[in-house]
């Protein structure tokens, strides 16, 4: 699995895994970055960190961000042209389509 981190200044990264793609783990939680690479990137910022020549790579803060960027991060010419799509929009099902989940909903209970 893989795991990025990265500062304003700094950016890191490990992979954990083999060679061979017959070399598996037993599930996916086991072999996800977050559990594998993660701890590896954690002890070498935190090395980076102690070090008084490189203290600042790891703990720089990040520019804020200008109001137009924030907005353009919500991509609303791309998701949806014609909304703004940094609004929560309320979705209305048809009639028909809330009987058939309500359906569902009282089958799976008859299931149980």
């Amino acid at each position: 699995g893989w795991f990025i981190g990265f500062t304003p200044k700094l950016v890191m990264g490990a992979w954990v895994g083999a060679n061979s793609p017959g070399v598996r783990f037993r599930n996916l939680s086991l072999g996800q970055g977050a559990n594998t690479a993660l701890p590896i990137v954690s002890t070498f910022i935190q090395k980076v960190d102690k070090d008084e020549q490189h203290h600042d790579m790891v703990n720089t803060a990040f520019p804020k961000l200008k109001p137009e960027l924030q907005t353009a991060m919500w991509c609303p010419n791309v998701a949806n042209p014609h909304r703004d799509t940094t609004q929560q929009v309320a979705v209305e099902l048809p009639e028909r389509a809330t009987d058939e989940v309500a359906a569902r909903v009282e089958s799976a209970k008859l299931e149980e």
